[in-house]
């Protein structure tokens, strides 16, 4: 499929950092000083170390009395708690007062100061179930996606199971390159709470990279009705009628985003390929030049590749004014850039039969890369034409001099010479064009020739 590459590409753009931005909004919230001034919150939070002694440590009567000075000074000033608990931090201190003082480090962003005390905790209480938690929503919001798994699985195994870890852990299956384990944590995630959209997304992310396109498209149609104005959504599910082999109805999902002014350069690209490949040309050729308008300073390569679709595919007008806005937007091409679109030009010219532009633009090509064995056989074809049989022979002379190109230009002159009636001097260039590269039909060729050189010496 021609735009199989670029689909991905697309794919990669729009998924890259699925679910973060959601997730650490909702699930990182900490308690704010209204809540330390009541007494049941302190009650419930002083017992929540020790109740359950296979995933909570338990605490000392002497760091009860530094929880208590602490959850006084949360409700007023917080930063005089962080400090107290620095200084109240020994050897000896229990898994919770590492904990808590990670916390207060991934509350003012510290986060590697945060995953060391959260490491420590871990370290002085093994099933500390909670910091496993934190500690894995941490190496998630700093990508360390392989980290991330190990904690949060721990987590769950402890019995963390919940929207958020089965959603982060979902998440990072993704980035892993696991869509199918990541399948199964956001349908976890999903029934732990079926409104975080975040969620959805993921699971729509790991059917489509599982190839499951039929059920992904459900989905997100699902999620379109509930929200028809965010452009990701129509992009994704362009990929996956793109994933089932329908175009078109990809392409009406990105007309509706063109419609809503949130194109982008990629997806205008992949339309414009989608009305080629249906021979639309002026209709591909609007997309290419639309997403040229919208980003001048993609990379160059896009469009360069969208005017070799148009020159390949025979839509030579539409070519010419897609390199013409090339050369206006992009006025220092470098030389590789500057060639291709020479080529392209060449091609072009040759198409309308305007030998003599060919030539002078070939001409072009091979002065400023001499081992160009294409342009160099084209430009020799322009001479045999003209009757210029000498500086055509030279010209396929240096072209086979380029390997790649050897056989091509071998059997190319070979058939100059036949139409002179030299049989006798194409012979040879038949049989080494044969040895470097065997086909049938120059074989039945070869003979052919053979027998006309044999027959002419005999007369």
């Amino acid at each position: 499929m021609r735009y199989r590459s670029l689909r991905l590409s697309l794919l990669t753009i729009l998924l890259a950092s699925a679910g973060i931005a959601t997730a650490f909004g909702q699930f990182m919230q900490y308690p704010s000083e209204e809540y330390w001034r009541d007494p049941e919150n302190i009650k419930r939070f002083l017992a929540s170390y020790g109740f359950k002694a296979d995933i909570e440590p338990s605490i000392s009567t002497e760091e009860q009395q530094i929880f208590r000075t602490l959850i006084e000074q949360m409700a007023t000033d917080r930063n005089l708690a962080l400090r107290t608990l620095e200084g109240a931090i020994k050897p000896d201190s229990s898994a919770a007062l590492h904990f808590t003082l990670g916390n207060f480090y991934f509350e003012r962003g510290r986060q590697q100061d945060a995953i060391s005390r959260y490491r420590t905790a871990i370290q002085k209480h093994p099933s500390f179930m909670r910091a496993h938690r934190n500690l894995g929503i941490l190496l998630v919001q700093t990508a360390r996606w392989s980290e991330a798994i190990e904690s949060l699985s721990q987590a769950a195994n402890l019995g963390a199971v919940d929207s958020i870890v089965y959603g982060l852990l979902g998440l990072s299956f993704l980035n892993q390159g696991r869509p199918t384990q990541a399948e199964t944590a956001y349908r976890n995630a999903i029934l732990f709470d079926a409104k975080t959209r975040d969620w959805k997304l993921g699971l729509a992310r790991s059917l489509l990279e599982q190839q499951k396109y039929v059920e992904g498209a459900a989905l997100l149609e699902e999620l379109i009705k509930e929200t028809p104005d965010e452009r990701d959504l129509w992009l994704f599910q362009a990929n996956a009628f793109l994933g089932l082999d329908q175009p078109l109805r990809a392409a009406t999902n990105y007309e509706i985003v063109r419609r809503m002014g949130q194109a982008t350069p990629e997806s205008l690209m992949l339309l414009g390929d989608i009305y080629m490949n249906d021979d639309m040309r002026d209709l591909a050729l609007d997309a290419y030049l639309e997403a040229i308008e919208l980003a001048p300073d993609q990379p160059i390569e896009r469009p360069v590749r969208a005017a070799e679709t148009l020159t390949i595919r025979g839509a030579h007008d539409q070519a010419e004014r897609m390199i013409a806005r090339i050369r206006e937007t992009y006025p220092r091409l470098d030389e590789a850039t500057e060639l291709t679109l020479l080529r392209l030009d060449s091609r072009i010219a040759l198409a309308r039969g305007a030998g003599a532009e060919a030539a002078r633009i070939l001409e072009q090509i091979v002065e400023r890369d001499p081992l160009d064995g294409d342009a160099l056989i084209l430009l020799a074809n322009h001479f045999q034409r003209q009757g210029e049989f000498e500086r055509a022979g030279i010209l396929y002379e240096r072209a086979a001099r380029v390997s790649r190109f050897e056989a091509e230009a071998l059997t190319a002159h070979a058939q100059m010479l036949v139409g002179r009636g030299q049989f006798a001097r194409a012979v040879p260039l038949l049989e080494r064009a044969q040895s470097i590269r065997p086909r049938d039909n120059v074989a039945r060729y070869l003979d052919q020739v053979r027998q006309a050189a044999a027959a002419t010496r005999e007369s």
